[in-house]
C-alpha cells in the first residue's frame, strides 16, 4: 500500500473510532445529499443536514437517496435555533460573521459566510 493510502486509511478509521457529528448546512447541493448515505454507511460519522425535511427528503427520493438514519434539522423552525444560532456565530465570527448575519443564515448563506 502506497504512503498515501495508508494515511487516508488511518484518517478513515480514526473517524469512524471518533464518531463526531457533522452538521451540513449545504443541503441545496446535490453532491452534499449525494455523500450523506455515503458518509453514514462508511460509518465516518454522525450526520445531520440543515434545511426543510420535506423538500430534502423529495429531492432525495428523486435522485435515488436513502436519507434514513440521518438527523434532518429545519433549522429555521426548529426550536432550539437560538443555541444554533450561537454555536454557528461562535464557529464563524474568526471568518468574519457577525451575529446578525448568523440569525438569518439559511443554508446557502451560511456556505458563504465560510
Amino acid at each position: 500500500m502506497s504512503e498515501q493510502g495508508s494515511v487516508v486509511e488511518s484518517i478513515t478509521r480514526r473517524a469512524v473510532q471518533l464518531q463526531k457529528r457533522i452538521v451540513l448546512p449545504e443541503t441545496d447541493d446535490l453532491r452534499v445529499l449525494q455523500a450523506a448515505p455515503i458518509i453514514r454507511d462508511r460509518k465516518y460519522a454522525r450526520l445531520t443536514l440543515l434545511g426543510n425535511p420535506e423538500r430534502l427528503l423529495q429531492t432525495a427520493g428523486q435522485n435515488g437517496l436513502d436519507l434514513s438514519g440521518i438527523e434532518i434539522v429545519d433549522h429555521m423552525t426548529e426550536p432550539d435555533r437560538a443555541r444554533y444560532v450561537q454555536r454557528l456565530y461562535e464557529k464563524r465570527r474568526q471568518k468574519g460573521m457577525t451575529p446578525e448575519q448568523a440569525i438569518s443564515c439559511s443554508p446557502a448563506a451560511c456556505t458563504t459566510a465560510r
